[in-house]
């Protein structure tokens, strides 16, 4: 978990520059605030505040190289939502590693590892990360994707929806 947690500023960073994000006053961006939860269970002692909704998941992964840490991908297990089974909820390859096919092997593991009804969202601002995941998601499914535009807490998306099944 700490190892994702010490990321995040990274990959917020990295977002920063299509979204305009500043900085808080310590001089950090804030992080994902529900990546905690990536590590909480349904467990009976596990405090009520803390525990995915009913019929939810969380499942963190850490992207290895050889020679360390290359990033990292939270995936959402939607058991609610009667449209989308997985969502992938936050992706990050550290500079170091980007454009050297990393991203979209991982990205392709994942998605062969659940297999399902699956929601890719990017920010509209963020034409590197609309471009990566347009070129994944049409290899992965050989074109066979929906591409739809909304809002998630009030940002402009671009939704990829596929069916792996």
């Amino acid at each position: 978990m700490r190892i994702i947690l010490n990321l995040i500023d990274y990959y917020i960073y990295d977002m920063s520059k299509s979204a305009g994000w500043e900085c808080n006053a310590e001089g950090r961006f804030a992080g994902c605030d529900d990546s905690r939860e990536y590590w909480q269970t349904h467990h009976p002692e596990t405090q009520p505040s803390a525990r995915w909704p009913e019929g939810r998941r969380g499942h963190p992964f850490i992207v290895r190289s050889p020679s360390g840490v290359a990033g990292f991908a939270l995936i959402r297990e939607m058991g609610d939502d009667p449209d989308v089974d997985y969502d992938m909820a936050e992706f990050f390859i550290v500079g170091k590693y980007q454009r050297r096919g990393i991203g979209r092997h991982v990205a392709c593991a994942i998605f062969d590892m659940f297999r399902g009804r699956w929601s890719v969202r990017q920010l509209v601002a963020n034409i590197p990360a609309k471009e990566f995941w347009k070129a994944v998601v049409s290899d992965y499914t050989k074109g066979h994707f929906t591409e739809s535009c909304g809002t998630c807490d009030g940002w402009d998306m671009v939704y990829l929806t596929f069916d792996n099944t």
